[in-house]
Parts: C-alpha cells; structure tokens; sequence
C-alpha cells in the first residue's frame, strides 16, 4: 500500500473517531439532562434501566472512537515514519488518553445522577 493510500486511510479513520466522539457527546449530554430534570422523580428500576443502557452505549461508541483513533494513528505512522518526530506528528499515547477521557466522561455522568438522586443535607448552625 502507497504512504498515499495509508495517509488517506488514517485520515478516514480520524474522522470517524470525531463523529463516534459526536455520538458519545450526544449520549453524554442526554444522560446528564435526564439525571437533571427528571433524576430525583424516577424509580430504583428506571435509573437501573438508564444507566445500564447509557454505560453499555457509551462504552461501545467510546470504544469505537478509540478504536478508530489507535487505526488512524497507525496508519499514518506507516505512512509518514519520520514524522513520529514532529511537533503535530501521530503519537501512540493518543489512544490510551482517548480511553481514560471516556472512562472518566462516564464516571463523572454516573456520579451526576447519584448526587442529583442522593443529595447532601447539610445542618445549619
């Protein structure tokens, strides 16, 4: 394969990562409404429902947006093997970085809803 065809591949690959991560932001920023506006109101098996759903989506899209970024990255890589080197160069640390966002994204949502569903009171004086 030509380092054209490579290039063309890896930036095939970057671009659907940026429209998975649209995707994930999507879920993340419907998550985070719902556990807003109606969090407090929801029975124990609907929040169950909720967040099995919301942690099983996004985890497949924020592995699929990881997945596409590992590929984009390697590729490019085997196409421009001295750019490693460069300031904006491909670098391997990208994919992991790409996971613990995600991971972390889906932490915080899920500590959201239990503070929205759980909340401190405080006692005056």
């Amino acid at each position: 394969m030509s380092s054209y065809e490579l290039a063309d591949l890896g930036q095939s690959a970057f671009g659907n990562s940026l429209s998975a991560y649209g995707i994930f932001l999507s879920l993340v920023t419907a998550y985070l409404a719902t556990a807003y506006l109606v969090g407090k109101k929801l029975t124990g098996a609907q929040v169950s429902l909720l967040t099995a759903l919301f942690v099983i989506v996004a985890s497949l899209v924020g592995f699929s947006v990881a997945a596409y970024t590992n590929a984009g990255t390697e590729m490019i890589i085997r196409a421009f093997p001295e750019s490693r080197g460069g300031l904006l160069g491909p670098r391997l640390w990208l994919t992991p970085l790409v996971m613990m966002v995600n991971v972390f994204t889906v932490t915080m949502c899920l500590k959201f809803m239990w503070d929205i569903r759980h909340p401190k009171t405080s006692n005056p004086g």
